[in-house]
């Protein structure tokens, strides 16, 4: 049986060393060891539970529910790992579906359905009908393109620089401008290469999976866990941890080299020297070229080329009922470009609130940086870090866009370096180079995480699955009997 060596503890490697070891499977692999660089694990999931109950989420604050099949895997993960008792819902028709775009220091609401079409809905200034119209009369392209151009070609200049422009802002803290159509928004490149018509937009790209835990998620929006999305990793080192588990998972311990020969691995740490199998890399594109031998520098060329950008987000809560209702807003870059948006996470998840009776409480997630995470600390913060500077500043955010004018109860804020990979025009193809290579020269090395193929929780635990499967075999949704009434809303 083969040993199987994990670089990176975050929610891709432990789900990697999860489904190596997965019971009822052809797993090939006898024994997993996870090497984690930092002092913790769970790399981006990151939560802070307070003794009155308040959560704040410092990385990723949900999952996101569809019946595509990432996302049914993670509801299926949660559930293996005897969750279910743990998960908490925002469901589609509650606050959570209300969204604003920050414009001209206004807040605008989204429209949630296509009744608006004939009007004009600020911050737009034109009838949406047009961009319909004028989608309808584009011609297909033949090229990945930039977001904003392809957004700007289909449905006008607008909806590329308030609509488009924002969203990319709030999911990938990057400039549209630069990132890649077929890379990032995967199911609207397809329809367009389809061109079966607008309302197939919102259609996945993959048919649905049959499992029953979509009658449970049909009437979900977004899922967490009471303890946070932290809970989700906490639980995978437990239950990789118990006694019988062939998994050894080290902290602290960075991978220095990695080598190959004669089909095998050769991993150096601080821990020493491990003869691996195979390798499942977590980590990040750039640190894994970093590590590579100079008989790959082709390789490690390809890899150092995926850039990443850094963000600061800062939690706050307010001893007040928020003033707006909704998921959050978002700005697009001519708005304030260093400011990428503002959650509220109270209306999302009041599980996580303070549980002090007759108080009431507000959180919120000033979310700054990304792709002018440069300009951020330049112009805004005067070259420095300092704590008090990022929380002047994002308490000021809270009270030009929301008009709330007391002090927060509670702050804190976390600095994520190089933590969303971006992917520029002509990432598919270099992703198809760089697994191509790999493939070409043999190597006992399977990439999984951030940095390839999608960066939410869902693509990085569903995209490790997939890898793992190569090894194992097909490992189907099997998720226990649910029998709680809790788990039917």
């Amino acid at each position: 049986m083969a040993k199987a060596v994990i670089l990176g503890g975050g929610i891709s490697g432990l789900s990697s060393a999860f489904y190596a070891l997965q019971e009822g499977t052809h797993s090939k692999f006898s024994k997993v060891v996870l090497l984690e660089a930092s002092d913790r694990f769970g790399g981006w999931l990151h939560s802070t539970k307070f003794q009155d109950n308040t959560v704040f989420e410092h990385g990723p604050r949900s999952f996101r529910a569809t019946t595509n099949n990432s996302s049914v895997n993670s509801v299926d993960l949660a559930l293996r790992l005897g969750l279910h008792k743990d998960i908490i819902v925002a469901l589609k028709g509650s606050e959570v579906d209300t969204r604003f775009i920050y414009k001209d220091q206004t807040l605008h609401e989204l429209p949630k359905s296509l009744k608006p079409v004939f009007n004009v809905v600020p911050p737009f200034t034109k009838r949406l009908i047009w961009s319909f119209w004028q989608d309808i009369i584009t011609a297909k392209g033949t090229e990945d393109e930039s977001i904003h151009s392809f957004l700007t070609r289909r449905f006008g200049q607008e909806i590329a620089d308030y609509l488009g422009d924002a969203f990319v802002r709030g999911i990938y803290a990057g400039d549209s401008k630069t990132l890649s159509i077929r890379s990032t928004l995967v199911d609207l490149y397809n329809w367009e290469q389809r061109k079966n018509g607008f309302g197939r937009i919102f259609q996945v790209s993959e048919p649905p999976n049959p499992s029953p835990l979509l009658e449970f998620m049909k009437k979900w929006s977004v899922w967490s866990l009471r303890g946070g999305c932290q809970q989700l990793p906490d639980t995978l080192v437990e239950h990789l941890s118990r006694p019988h588990m062939p998994a050894e998972l080290h902290l602290n311990s960075p991978c220095t080299q990695l080598t190959f020969k004669d089909g095998a691995a050769l991993v150096t740490s601080e821990e020493g020297e491990i003869t691996a199998d195979h390798v499942f890399s977590s980590i990040y594109a750039a640190d894994l070229a970093d590590i590579l031998p100079e008989e790959h520098s082709e390789l490690a060329e390809e890899l150092e080329a995926i850039p990443a950008v850094s963000v600061i987000v800062v939690n706050l809560e307010y001893p007040i009922e928020s003033p707006v209702k909704g998921f959050g807003h978002l700005l697009p870059s001519c708005e304030d470009r260093p400011i990428l948006g503002v959650v509220y996470d109270s209306c999302t998840f009041p599980e996580h609130d303070s549980n002090i009776p007759d108080k009431p409480v507000s959180r919120f997630t000033v979310m700054m940086g990304g792709a002018w995470y440069d300009e951020l600390v330049k112009e805004r913060l005067g070259g420095s870090l300092d704590p008090s500077r990022v929380a002047r500043l994002a308490t000021e955010v809270i009270s030009k866009h929301l008009g709330i004018i007391e002090a927060p109860v509670k702050i804190d804020m976390m600095v994520h370096a190089d933590c969303i990979p971006q992917y520029l025009v002509g990432h598919n193809e270099r992703v198809e180079r760089i697994f191509k290579y790999i493939k070409d020269n043999n190597l006992p090395l399977s990439l999984v995480g951030s940095s390839y193929k999608g960066v939410s929780v869902n693509d990085c635990i569903y995209n490790a699955k997939l890898r793992v499967e190569h090894f194992t075999g097909p490992i189907p949704f099997k998720a226990p009997d649910i029998q709680d009434e809790h788990f039917l809303f």
